[in-house]
């Protein structure tokens, strides 16, 4: 068993990692991002470029999640008094005032100033909030302040490694030291390319180096391995909190140069980056990659079905499956409208109003968490444990259905049989498991919530790019981390279901089911939590 602490620092790896599974991801953004949206989102409102609805969902939705943030209840009162000056009735044009959304960005930046404050006061008292929600409260927040994950995943693993025996008021104390002195600043990244012809004159935000003048920089860096073939470099200024998070935003530019420059004069240039960055002051070699958006389908792959592209029964969601992929591959704009769209596609009936499928697909995603989860569970112990579960466990043909693997652990659970685990993550999932076993109404409820918000979020920045007509919203970045390992898991189930050869069912059949399931949890008609989509 790990202790408490342990498992904290376990989820909070499970957040900075690469390749977390998506229901061990982080689904949502912390409370003082989410105040700033609610500011940002008033602004608009009041210009009339987002729907009533979008404001007062994340309104409602924020009233909801900041009481759960005990360490803040200081100022949960004066919060809610403000939120609460918003009228109810859709009808109306409901937005704060001016002067209640001047006093709402005070309390927002007293307290973003004192949050750590705040977290250290209640570790020395030994009054800390559950694992979960202290693992998910200090990673949004560092996250949502513009810290890669590359660099506090580093920053934990090296934490981790010197303390066998973690504090968490000292690892608080390290990250309120690190977000007062990591602050943003300017980065000159250095990107080679290559392009057909060259490019002399470029504005002060993006400059041209020349083929030799590349070449020897790179050599000065004095770096191993064989050097990149280039036909120049673009000099990219940005401002990030640290190098991997300058190398993400250098990206980002580098998408929309391009898309200029193939639209400004498409006869004339093409620009390709060659996969490597560098940063001026250092002596490193990054690779150049977008912020990491998980989006997998592993169903296509399970149903044989990753070239099934001209099935008339499967047309619908095949269009749905390639707006989702932009999500993964595509720019800003791509990624939250393909998203979106993905979504509303096969989840809304005619007349319907569209961000229902957001409610829909999030009551699909919540019966799908305790079954992923008890699956990873389940490849854990059949490696690490020596009784009859772990006999049984590994006794199971390599071809058998995942459904009967995760049907032993979850009726082992039942009966109150231990686990041996691999490590605190492992750990920490199956207290969550447990957890949804014994109360799963209110614990799945809390996991709907959390991914039909990110969902709405999806919406309503999707509504900020196509009727605003901008990219700008404080809330983007935290959507395109979080958005696409959810969607990608509720189309996987989509999938599954779809191209099932004993049940099939369609996306609005699925989501007709996870809503029953969900209205039954915890009366005596219920399902196991690995039941509540079929097998």
């Amino acid at each position: 068993m790990y202790d408490d602490a342990t498992k904290t620092l376990g989820r909070l790896l499970d957040f900075f990692g690469h390749n977390t599974p998506w229901p061990r991801r982080l689904w949502g953004i912390g409370v003082v991002l989410g105040l700033r949206e609610i500011i940002e989102y008033n602004k608009v409102a009041r210009e009339g470029n987002l729907s009533n609805d979008g404001l007062k969902y994340a309104i409602a939705s924020m009233m909801k999640e900041i009481v759960f943030d005990r360490v803040i209840l200081s100022f949960v009162n004066e919060v809610n008094k403000i939120l609460e000056n918003v009228p109810a009735n859709e009808k109306t044009s409901i937005y704060l005032s001016e002067h209640d959304e001047a006093k709402l960005e005070q309390l927002t930046q007293r307290l973003d100033e004192r949050y750590f404050d705040w977290w250290i006061e209640s570790a020395e008292k030994g009054m800390l909030p559950p694992v979960e929600r202290t693992a998910r409260s200090i990673a949004a927040y560092l996250l949502d302040n513009g810290f890669s994950p590359d660099l506090l995943y580093r920053w934990l693993d090296g934490y981790m490694r010197n303390n066998e025996e973690p504090n968490l008021t000292e690892l608080f104390i390290q990250a309120k030291d690190m977000v007062s002195k990591s602050l943003s600043r300017p980065y000159e990244v250095v990107v080679p390319c290559v392009a057909p012809i060259q490019i002399n004159k470029l504005p002060s935000a993006v400059s041209w180096m020349n083929p030799s003048e590349t070449a020897a920089f790179i050599s000065d860096l004095s770096l191993q391995g064989p050097k990149p073939r280039q036909n120049g470099s673009l000099v990219l200024r940005v401002v990030a909190r640290d190098n991997w998070a300058a190398i993400e935003a250098a990206n980002d530019l580098v998408v929309r140069v391009v898309a200029r420059m193939q639209v400004g004069f498409p006869k004339r240039v093409s620009l390709a980056p060659v996969g490597k960055a560098y940063i001026k002051g250092t002596s490193k070699e990054f690779e150049l990659r977008s912020r990491r958006r998980q989006l997998d389908i592993h169903a296509l792959d399970r149903q044989n079905a990753v070239f099934n592209v001209d099935s008339a029964d499967f047309q619908q969601l095949d269009d749905a499956l390639e707006l989702a992929s932009y999500m993964k591959t595509g720019s800003i704009g791509a990624a939250i409208t393909g998203g979106w769209a993905a979504i509303e596609g096969p989840l809304v009936y005619p007349k319907e109003p569209n961000r229902v499928a957001a409610d829909r697909l999030a009551a699909i995603v919540s019966c799908s968490v305790g079954r992923a989860e008890l699956t990873s569970i389940a490849f854990a112990h059949s490696n690490y444990g020596n009784d009859r579960l772990a006999d049984e466990l590994r006794n199971l043909d390599t071809e058998a259905p995942n459904y009967e693997r995760v049907r032993l652990v979850e009726g082992h659970i039942r009966k109150s049989g231990t686990m041996t685990l691999s490590d605190p993550s492992n750990q920490a999932a199956l207290d969550r498991v447990v957890k949804m076993i014994n109360s799963p109404a209110t614990e799945i409820s809390h996991i709907r919530q959390y991914v039909q918000d990110t969902f709405r979020r999806l919406y309503n920045q999707r509504n900020l790019v196509m009727h605003g007509g901008s990219f700008r919203s404080v809330a983007l970045p935290a959507t395109l981390r979080t958005a696409p390992p959810l969607v990608g898991a509720g189309l996987d189930r989509i999938v599954h279901a779809q191209l099932r050869h004993d049940q099939t069912l369609s996306p609005l059949s699925l989501a007709a089911r996870a809503d029953n399931e969900l209205a039954l949890l915890g009366e005596s008609g219920s399902s196991w939590i690995v039941d509540l989509l079929g097998r």
